[in-house]
């Protein structure tokens, strides 16, 4: 049974030879840090579970200019399970994360909270219309909720998609983006937003 297996699972943490903070993975031991442009907010440190040169974080918070490449490329088993708070300033154009060629091609992975000033933009390949997109649920302003991009379908603060998208094979152009969209013209649409996990299973 494929999308069972977690195969990353990432909780926020400060490096301590350098103050760093990232997001640590407790499967492969690696941490990821900020690849675009200032850096992100330090939530107060928890119960220490992470190897000792690390502290582990409640939470990491992004400005609207960093973002992480997991180095992870999305594909239709791929489930993400996020949990976070944003606090949207443009809507429509601030990503959760994303992996795709753009809004009309099939074959890519997005989400963007707050998307038409009310309900949530989900992607997960295409529907049964060929449809890239729909928006699902509502948003709340610094409300921390859990998203759950569990292969075709997707589930924002228990409220289910009711139109799932098509479970067949398709591989993401592109490695999967956290904090921001990984689109056609490179990383874009950075978020405002608080992060306290973030698992992949596939």
């Amino acid at each position: 049974y494929s999308g069972s297996s977690l195969i990353m699972d990432l909780v926020p943490a400060v490096r301590k030879g350098d103050d760093k903070p990232g997001m640590y993975d407790y499967i492969s031991g690696e941490f990821f840090t900020n690849s675009g442009s200032g850096e992100f907010i330090i939530g107060p440190a928890v119960n220490p579970e992470v190897p000792e040169e690390y502290i582990e974080l409640e939470y990491i918070e992004s400005t609207g200019s960093q973002y992480i490449d997991t180095n992870y490329v999305p594909n239709q088993d791929t489930r993400i399970l996020a949990d976070y708070s944003a606090d949207i300033v443009v809507p429509g154009s601030e990503a959760l994360f994303g992996a795709r060629e753009n809004f009309y091609t099939p074959g890519g992975i997005a989400f963007y909270p707050y998307f038409d000033y009310e309900s949530n933009f989900v992607q997960i390949n295409k529907d049964s219309d060929g449809n890239c997109y729909h928006t699902v649920g509502n948003y709340t302003p610094n409300k921390r909720v859990i998203v759950d991009f569990n292969k075709n379908k997707a589930t924002f603060d228990g409220v289910i998609d009711p139109n799932p998208f098509i479970y067949e094979n398709y591989t993401a152009p592109r490695n999967l983006a956290i904090f921001a969209d990984n689109y056609e013209n490179g990383f874009v649409s950075f978020i405002h937003a608080k992060l306290y996990s973030f698992k992949i299973y596939e």
